[in-house]
């Protein structure tokens, strides 16, 4: 009979998915499996991804659709849940202040209907509690009504209300986003200003201490609604225009101006917003925007519409490393390095293709194995070329960079595209030159962004790759070789024993002494010998470091002294 019950009345509940933890106040903190009741079908009727709903503790807000589903549940069940809603609401003290106003009304209505609905049935219900009357007052104050209460013993806890902290940081968020709203700083700004005068006022109160530190650190998340609306709607305008595109390969309309107006609109709401809010639509779209930009570069032939294409990746590169990866395993690499191959006397476009295809390979992350047709030994022996041949110091140094990234994921010696191109060079001047420059300045021009993970410093590792091999290190003059040396014990001599750099400067001395015939000069010995010594007996000195030490005076016994710790 409950069952025949239930499919008579709307028991409808909205039940999470997952879970999501918000800092705006418009949009609900929720686990997986709560329950909500829909408050207002008119803002899904005008933007089907969210909903405004009503939880358990008589708190309204919006709900994203894609976290929940549509759940019919028990009278009892359903009846229990609207009554810890209402007494929620009334024990809040927040009955008078909208939307809670609101938000009672619909649930007493709902209440009344479903108790008339279904009048002498409530025997029917599975272990129905005998039935006592509540007085309470409704939202506006103006009428009572009696409500009959219906428990049943589920066991479950009920959770206290939440208590609100008022320099808690839902507080921290609305300030950054009010200074937002009243002085058109991008979000960063804002959140600087914020900071400054948490600074000046944090020893007025104790809490303002705690607030100052949630946002230094970068706790503090919002989702800016109208933001993420703006940024939907450019982003379904390009898709519009990519599609288009696919359809013709010449612009038919004189649109040039009206898309670069939206690409530069997009840019701006990814520099100005809440990075999280930027990560959470792409993420609520599956990353297809990505794609769809990626191909909408790769089929506009406009300067002007793909340079502002260039800036929106690296912006958006920016913002969270899933999206290099997402954008390495697109057509976007391999249509950089056409780009800069292809294109003439356009150094700002060459120039910003290889700072995009030097990001994309910078997390070490290995490509797909179609990129290899693109960036291949004639694309290495092409921009080798240019960092010995180019008069642009600038264009050198990015187009060097791109090699350094790219190398990061080569392992193998003998797969090795830089090493292989490297080795059929006759001479590689200004090439070897520039890496010293960068060891001895500690300089990495990989690292672009933040976050990168555990990645190796692809100078370094430039280095390492090419001394161990005897064809590539022979590129370097002997004069060059003994510069490096000195940098190397300076490095060793400098560094603290434990510091994981110093087992990469022990790896480059090995090569270095292996394949450049050292024999012939034996400079740094002296510095080297002590070195060593102190690598393998030093008390703070790792396991790794000992081994790595001894390896080295066991192999070049000839030349270094080995005594036994």
């Amino acid at each position: 009979m409950a069952h025949d019950l239930d499919c008579e009345f709307d028991t409808v509940l909205y039940e999470a998915l997952y879970s999501l933890k918000s800092n705006d106040s418009r949009i609900l903190s929720f686990k997986e499996g709560e329950h909500f009741r829909v408050v207002d079908t008119s803002v899904t009727e005008q933007d089907s991804n969210w909903i405004r709903v009503v939880n358990r503790n008589g708190i309204s807000g919006f709900v994203p659709t894609a976290y929940v589903t549509e759940k019919k549940v028990q009278t009892t069940e359903f009846l229990s849940w609207l009554e810890r809603a209402i007494s929620a609401i009334h024990q809040s003290g927040s009955s008078s202040r909208e939307p809670q106003r609101g938000s009672l009304r619909m649930l007493v209505d709902l209440r009344s209907s479903l108790l008339s609905h279904l009048g002498n049935k409530v025997s029917e219900l599975p272990d129905a509690e005998p039935v006592h009357q509540t007085t309470f007052q409704d939202a506006s104050n103006t009428a009572r009504v009696i409500v009959h209460t219906a428990d049943t013993q589920t066991g479950e806890h009920e959770e206290p209300l939440p208590e609100k902290n008022i320099c808690g940081p839902e507080l921290l968020v609305k300030l950054v986003e009010e200074v937002r709203r009243r002085t058109d700083l991008s979000h960063q700004q804002s959140k600087n200003a914020v900071s400054v005068v948490l600074e000046i006022m944090k020893d007025y109160h104790p809490d303002l201490k705690k607030m100052l530190a949630g946002l230094t650190d970068n706790e503090i998340q919002s989702v800016n609604m109208d933001d993420e609306k703006k940024m939907c709607m450019v982003l379904n305008k390009l898709w519009s225009c990519r599609n288009d595109q696919q359809q013709r390969s010449w612009p038919v309309h004189e649109d040039e101006a009206v898309i670069k107006e939206d690409l530069v609109e997009l840019a701006t709401l990814l520099e100005e917003a809440d990075p999280f809010t930027s990560q959470r639509v792409l993420q609520s779209r599956n990353y297809e925007d990505l794609v769809m930009l990626a191909t909408y570069y790769q089929m506009e032939p406009r300067r002007e519409l793909r340079l502002a294409l260039l800036q929106v990746f690296v912006i958006l590169c920016d913002l969270d490393m899933t999206i290099v990866k997402e954008l390495l395993y697109s057509v976007l690499p391999m249509e950089l390095a056409r780009d800069i191959q292809t294109i003439v006397d356009d150094d700002i476009r060459i120039k910003q293709s290889a700072m995009l295809l030097t990001i994309l390979f910078s997390t070490g992350e290995r490509p797909p194995n179609d990129i290899y047709g693109y960036i291949n030994e004639g694309f290495c022996k092409f921009v080798f070329s240019c960092v010995d041949g180019s008069v642009d110091e600038e264009m050198a140094d990015m187009l060097l960079a791109v090699l350094l990234a790219f190398n990061l994921h080569l392992e193998k010696a003998e797969d090795n595209l830089i090493l292989l191109t490297l080795g059929k060079q006759p001479e590689a001047a200004v090439f070897t030159q520039k890496l010293l420059l960068l060891v001895n300045r500690e300089d990495d021009p990989v690292n672009i962004l933040q976050n990168r993970g555990n990645v190796p410093n692809s100078t370094l590792k430039m280095l390492l790759d090419i001394f161990g091999n005897p064809t590539t290190a022979s590129l370097f003059y002997l004069n060059d070789t003994k510069v490096l040396l000195d940098i190397i014990t300076r490095q060793l001599m400098d560094l603290t024993p434990g510091d994981k750099r110093r087992l990469t400067y022990l790896a480059l001395a090995e090569n270095v002494i292996c394949h450049c015939d050292y024999e012939t000069h034996f400079h740094q010995r002296e510095n080297l010998q002590k070195i060593l010594e102190n690598g393998l007996s030093g008390e703070c000195s790792t396991p790794e470091e000992k081994q790595l030490a001894k390896q080295i005076l066991q192999r070049f016994s000839e030349w270094f002294t080995y005594k036994p710790v």
